[in-house]
């Protein structure tokens, strides 16, 4: 026991590492016992690793084990050049004093550095060495050597050798009872086994070990065990176990103080959110990891985490950011002689310049890389790009017979699409549609199992994001073979997928869980926070930092909403109405036109440059009516003619050319794709007449959803719940509650205080108005939401709500705009209450004054007693407020999701 006590122990370390006279300091160990340096170092090596390797340093010259300690501190931390002559030195003493085993123990260490600086041959023969040596006298030694000399045989691609050593070592460990080296040796043969593509043994092998270590005594093995679980299971596809199982092994090793290993994990879990698609995430935490790293000097997990960021950053679009990067994880990977992650980052590089558009660079790096010695995903990887890269089809079919020469034997989904992918586009080339079809509807039937896994409807949408180029390709296949009813049907598969399921769900309200609860609280004062900023001043700064904090309270939240239970069988309306499904392929804009028991095809409708262009001269109109009372007073009927022109401008583009097969039409179903989502088809003009004049439209996310939501009989509209919340902003709320209170029986009013989200999953009305702030998040889009008395309603909310059959008017703020995601969903409050079951939803498109909601919302709900039809009472209240307010901000702000026309 040292004479010192654990302060005066600090106190006196603090000293001696501060003092610059080299006498001085030799001096001041001279009072200090070298065991109790020792020891106080190595209690350091995991929280402050560079004060123990500056203990360490100063007596390493004079003690073997010092040296020992000091080498595996440079070892962990990637410096392999500077361990290796320390334990080099630290074995020459122990042979010195003739310590066999220590000389042994030793030389584990040093065969990791040696297979760390791709010295494998001399790593084997120094086991070899070792183990004659010692031969039974140090059990755990020898299993220890034998479990390096797999690893060495793994780094040399012989795993059948090193599976050999792996069950020698295992056999002495299982006889002197080591559950903890065994564990150690399951996770590395797990590891091995991966690398063989046997992924579902090495998940079982890395299940065993996990159940060989207890958690509480050994946090820092069961996290990394739970990392390689994790591992595993994303290689397999079972992304939802994988997310969960990687937070728990970060959350893990956070909690037992090993924050730089939580960070290494960090890492891992970067890069399965870079699968999901979700790079502002990945970005987040590669960024985090790099910071946390550094201090650390973990130079591998540092470059890893330099690399995933690399190509976070390329897929965000980032390309200047990403070659940066990449270009800074194949310095640090260099540096460790890691030729493996040399080779991945150049990949990664190759595929960078794809994305630039220098098919030659790409070519070149991977031309390169081929003839070299590669992983077997790596070079799968690699002949992807070049099949990408170059026009010539012999060596595209080299590329792809190459790679399915490999994954065939390995289960690795994940590429396995990307191959079928290209062989239909090969297919397709070479004009032969009936195989480009088999291909693409395999690679399709992998990409739906692989999404099948995820719980989380954000996930889903996301994963999709780069993954629908198969479904594409099989659309452009099937109209050329002109089989437009099949094409239609894989057009609604893209469309809205999300939003279908969650119809077919049984919904679960779980925001009152306290996980979630605490972290809402947060969330709701910034939504009210926002909210003070539109309203009274922005500052742009403070507005930017409000937005950053959401973002990542938002994902925060994200993550724990629960897993909708499974589907409930439901059958919908055979019937469709007469509809129009646009769709955007590439740059060309389609429609199918479902007309009686016809459906057609018109191609070539316009581009998406033209429409574009065309919408956001709409936008322009809407913008020039907030321009205040003084400045419209005198300009109202040339804004109406500009305003005319705009919607005539967009009718001719998407509506004009399918105008002679509809127009018998007195109702129409409207589904649109990508940026029109953003018009209001109710009052495209065609020189004479809005549409609105001549037919009652409706909108939906797909024909599918849309015959979903009509599985019941339509309700008796004569229950309304008016939820209200009073605010100085939005004077006219109280009137516009009060006006139509007289058109229903029945009134359920919760104003204020008993304005919550209770009093909505109670409320059995038919009817749900809410006259209330909106907010539209355009980031995060599924946490647009509603302002209540107790918070703010999100969109994730509502789809854990049961809302079956109901009609949801909202009277609020842009409550009908979307983002769009992967495919063709629309992301927002419509489309979240159509998810919890609602029959029809009625949002505005864009801003306005609250007097005009307060003036159309009592003649529609007047309408609607009397025709007991949503659609129709819509428009005619609309066509009222047109008599009186020609311009189209006024009047045509409000569309109508979803509904029914009898």
């Amino acid at each position: 026991m040292s004479h010192w006590s654990w302060r005066v122990e600090n106190e006196a370390i603090a000293i001696l590492l501060a003092e610059p006279d080299q006498e001085i300091q030799q001096a001041l160990l001279e009072g200090i016992d070298l065991t109790d340096l020792i020891q106080a170092a190595t209690q350091r090596l995991q929280s402050e690793p560079q004060t123990a390797r500056a203990l360490l340093a100063l007596v390493a010259n004079d003690h073997a084990h010092a040296a020992y300690l000091l080498a595996q501190a440079y070892a962990q931390a990637g410096q392999f050049d500077s361990a290796l002559p320390l334990i080099e030195q630290a074995r020459a003493q122990f042979l010195a004093d003739g310590d066999d085993v220590s000389v042994a123990r030793t030389s584990v260490g040093q065969m990791m550095i040696l297979g760390a600086l791709g010295q494998h041959q001399a790593a084997l023969e120094l086991a070899d060495t070792a183990l004659q040596t010692i031969g039974e006298r140090a059990p755990l030694v020898s299993g220890k050597l034998l479990q390096n000399q797999g690893l060495i045989h793994e780094q040399r691609g012989d795993f059948t050798a090193a599976l050999a050593s792996y069950a020698a070592a295992d056999a002495i460990f299982e006889q002197g009872d080591f559950p903890t080296e065994r564990s150690d040796i399951l996770k590395n043969r797990g590891v091995t086994l991966l690398s063989m593509g046997a992924a579902h043994d090495a998940l079982a092998a890395f299940e065993q070990a996990a159940n060989l270590v207890d958690e509480a005594t050994q946090p820092l093995r069961q996290g990394r065990t739970l990392a390689n679980i994790g591992y595993a299971q994303q290689l397999l596809g079972n992304y939802s176990e994988s997310l969960a199982t990687t937070e728990a092994a970060r959350e893990l090793l956070e909690r037992h103080g090993f924050s730089q290993y939580a960070l290494a994990v960090q890492v891992d879990l970067a890069d399965l959110f870079q699968t999901l698609n979700r790079s502002d995430d990945a970005i987040t935490n590669y960024a985090h990891a790099h910071a946390g790293l550094t201090p650390f000097g973990m130079n591998y997990h540092i470059a890893r985490a330099l690399f995933g960021w690399g190509i976070a950053h390329c897929a965000a679009g980032q390309f200047e950011q990403a070659a940066e990067k990449l270009a800074a994880a194949k310095t640090a990977f260099t540096e460790l002689d890691n030729a493996t992650f040399v080779q991945r980052v150049t990949v990664e590089q190759a595929s960078l310049a794809l994305k630039e558009g220098d098919r030659a660079a790409a070519l070149t790096l991977v031309n390169e890389l081929l003839r070299t010695d590669l992983s077997d995903q790596t070079r799968i990887v690699a002949l992807l790009i070049q099949f990408d890269a170059t026009d010539d089809s012999a060596v595209r079919r080299d590329a792809l017979a190459n790679a399915f020469e490999i994954v065939e034997r390995l289960p690795l989904p994940h590429l396995r699409y990307r191959l079928l992918q290209r062989q239909g586009q090969l297919a397709v080339a070479l004009d032969d549609l009936e195989s480009a079809e088999t291909f693409f509807r395999a690679a399709i039937d992998i990409i739906e199992t692989l999404r099948g896994t995820l719980q989380q409807e954000a996930l889903r949408i996301s994963f999709l994001h780069d993954r629908l180029t198969p479904h594409r390709e099989l659309l452009r296949v099937l109209l050329e073979q002109e089989r437009i009813d099949a094409a239609w049907e894989l057009g609604e598969q893209i469309k809205a997928r999300t939003l279908t399921e969650a119809q077919r769900h049984e919904q679960t309200d779980t925001t009152t869980e306290p996980q979630i609860a605490t972290l809402r609280q947060e969330l709701d004062a910034l939504y009210n926070t926002l909210l003070d900023e539109h309203s009274v001043t922005r500052r742009t700064q403070h507005h930017a930092t409000l937005r950053q904090r959401m973002i990542a309270l938002e994902r925060r939240v994200e993550q724990q909403y629960t897993a909708l239970i499974p589907p409930q069988p439901t059958a919908a309306p055979a019937n469709e109405t007469a509809n129009i499904t646009y769709h955007l392929m590439g740059e060309e804009l389609l429609a199918f036109v479902k007309v009686e028991k016809t459906r057609h095809v018109v191609r070539q409708l316009a581009t998406i440059g033209d429409i574009t262009e065309a919408v956001e001269n709409w936008e322009v109109q809407l913008r020039w009516m907030r321009g205040g009372q003084t400045f419209l007073r005198h300009r109202k009927e040339q804004l109406t003619d500009y305003a005319i022109e705009a919607l005539q401008e967009l009718h001719a583009l998407v509506f004009a050319p399918l105008e002679q097969l509809v127009k018998n039409c007195p109702e129409l179903l409207i589904v649109p794709s990508g940026i029109l989502h953003r018009i209001p088809f109710h009052a495209l003009h065609d020189g004479d007449h809005y549409l609105i004049e001549r037919m009652t439209l409706r909108c939906a996310p797909s024909v599918t959803v849309d015959q979903l939501a009509k599985r019941a009989a339509a309700p008796d509209y004569q229950h309304v719940a008016a939820i209200e919340v009073d605010d100085p902003a939005l004077a006219y709320v109280s009137a516009e509650i009060a006006a139509l209170i007289p058109h229903f029986t029945t009134v359920d009013q919760f104003h204020n205080a008993t304005a919550t989200r209770h009093a909505i999953t109670t409320s059995t009305a038919p009817v749900l108005h809410f006259a209330t702030h909106g907010i539209f998040r355009s980031e995060h889009p599924l946490f647009s939401g509603l302002r209540l008395h107790d918070g703010w309603l999100t969109a994730h909310d509502v789809t854990r709500l049961n809302l079956y059959n109901r009609l949801v008017v909202l009277s609020a703020c842009e409550s009908g705009r979307t983002q769009l995601a992967a495919g063709d969903e629309a992301l927002g409050l419509p489309h979240a209450f159509l998810g919890a079951g609602a029959r029809a939803v009625i949002a505005s498109l864009w801003l306005v004054q609250d007097e005009v909601s307060a003036e159309l919302m009592p003649n529609f709900y007047q309408q609607l007693q009397m025709t007991q039809d949503p659609a129709a009472a819509l428009r005619n209240a609309q066509l009222a407020m047109l008599a009186s307010r020609p311009h189209p901000y006024f009047w045509a702000n409000f569309v109508l999701f979803g509904g029914d026309v009898r």
